[in-house]
Order: structure tokens, then C-alpha cells, then sequence
């Protein structure tokens, strides 16, 4: 379960990011912070998940799409990628 949160007032406002930590864990939660970035956010998430490195997502992003968007969903998956550090 994976569960991708808008970084905006509204989710701030509804504490969606402490609801949806609560209900599913802090693990299956990533803060997008770009919304017109959903599909590269998605793929990077996938590559992440089968093991691939944040840095070679990071590259691969930034000749695909730009380096903003490649900045930009490095940052939602930044957290992501710090908890799998730690369990390594």
C-alpha cells in the first residue's frame, strides 16, 4: 500500500499526512511535492521499490524530465529513501 499525499494548505489543513501515518504507517506514505509531477512520482517510487538507487532515479529523471522535476520528486521520495537506509 502506498499512499501519495498533495503537499498543499488543504492536506496541512486536514492533517491528511498524521490520518493516513496513523491508518497505514509511516512507510507506505510519500509527500508529493510537485502534483503535475504524479507520473514520474510514481515511476521513481517503483524504481525505489525494486532496489534501485535514489542518485541513478535522480539521473535518469533529469534526462527524462528536467532537472526541477527530477529535484522536485527527489524530495518526496527523500524521506522514503532515508527510512530504507536505517533498515539496511
Amino acid at each position: 500500500m502506498r499512499v501519495l499525499l498533495i503537499n498543499n494548505h488543504t492536506a496541512l489543513r486536514q492533517r491528511s499526512e498524521e490520518f493516513y501515518t496513523h491508518l497505514f504507517g509511516p512507510d507506505a506514505i510519500t509527500i508529493v511535492q510537485d502534483p503535475e509531477a504524479i507520473a514520474e512520482t510514481i515511476a521513481a517510487i517503483v524504481g525505489f521499490e525494486e532496489g534501485r538507487d535514489l542518485a541513478d532515479i535522480t539521473a535518469d529523471l533529469t534526462a527524462a524530465a528536467g532537472k526541477e522535476v527530477a529535484l522536485r520528486v527527489g524530495q518526496s521520495l527523500h524521506k522514503r529513501a532515508a527510512g530504507a537506509t536505517k533498515l539496511r
